[in-house]
């Protein structure tokens, strides 16, 4: 029982990354979080050529790190449980890696911050008006 757990572990760690990955590479829209119907994602807010390629330029980059956080936050939500579950684990080695997962969220949320603004500087202002935002690349469920 344990080897397989060992072992579907191991495959989900290496392969998620490039699940998610291939995910981000779609040309459909982003997941927004709307907060109203009135709202769209950013590719529906009939962008010029100009802030298309822009924005798809700032998209493939934010995708590549969103990436690399997520895959950063498994490893380190494994590492967690498996600390928990250790009889002999101390509990600063717990607290330390509770506090790595936080900083992970933490950095995440500033990197989704960040693409937003630098999206937003390339809409205009009735475009803004209309815009959706992305969501971050974790949410509270995940990893539970």
């Amino acid at each position: 029982m344990q080897k397989r757990t060992i072992f579907f572990g191991v495959l989900l760690v290496i392969f998620l990354p490039m699940l998610v990955s291939a995910q981000t590479r779609h040309k459909g829209p982003m997941k927004a979080s709307c907060l109203s119907y009135d709202c769209m994602p950013v590719e529906g807010l009939d962008l010029d050529g100009e802030q298309k390629a822009a924005i798809e330029k700032l998209d493939r980059m934010y995708n590549e790190q969103k990436t690399v956080f997520q895959s950063d936050l498994m490893r380190k939500r494994f590492e967690l449980q498996s600390v928990f579950r250790n009889p002999q684990a101390d509990e600063e080695r717990i607290r330390t890696i509770a506090r790595e997962v936080s900083e992970l969220q933490d950095q995440c949320l500033a990197a989704m911050i960040e693409h937003q603004i630098k999206v937003r500087a390339l809409l205009r202002p009735e475009q803004l008006r209309r815009w959706c935002t992305l969501e971050p690349c974790f949410t509270k469920d995940q990893g539970k």
